[in-house]
């Protein structure tokens, strides 16, 4: 009789367990959502492919584009006509201290003696050098990078409101 009541007991706790684990959980959604409702993402610096939509970029690029290419800590969006082809590439740096690399890259890239613009109102800092743009978020450096056949490459407006749509979601 002692056993049975053991086993008893036993198998109701693991019931209990298991039924409020299932109501725990939420199949329903993915990621998070803030205070306004907006669903945030789940960010993977390895693959920073979910950090802009096919739709995004193809709002800015005004062309189809093909699924995203993604290698280790970048992704490459390329256009599908090839007689207009634009690229954009975006890729990224995890680092213990973000701020203090970003200040020096844009410091050397000074020193060069080629022009550094600074572009105000994308993350905590951002900056052209060259066609790239630079941008510092969180402990995050990204970099956006276009390139594309005559006529096609993105402008610095445009790579500027997908850098801005892409950080903004962290």
């Amino acid at each position: 009789m002692k056993r049975t009541g053991i086993l008893w007991f036993g198998l109701s706790v693991i019931a209990t367990l298991a039924l409020l684990v299932a109501l725990g959980c939420d199949t329903g959604r993915s990621g998070s959502a803030d205070k306004t409702g907006e669903k945030k993402i789940v960010f993977d610096p390895k693959n920073p492919c979910n950090i802009l939509t096919k739709d995004e970029v193809e709002a800015v690029i005004k062309q189809k584009v093909k699924d995203p290419s993604p290698q280790e800590y970048a992704c490459t969006f390329e256009t599908i006509d090839a007689k207009k082809f634009t690229s954009l590439i975006l890729s990224l740096d995890s680092v213990n201290d973000p701020e203090f690399l970003f200040n020096g890259m844009r410091d050397r890239f000074k020193e060069s003696g080629r022009p550094v613009k600074q572009v105000a109102g994308v993350g905590e800092g951002a900056f052209f050098y060259e066609k790239a743009l630079h941008v510092l978020k969180k402990r995050y450096i990204f970099h956006f990078q276009s390139s594309g056949s005559e006529g096609y490459e993105l402008t610095e407006e445009a790579i500027t409101n997908l850098a801005r749509t892409a950080v903004d979601k962290l």
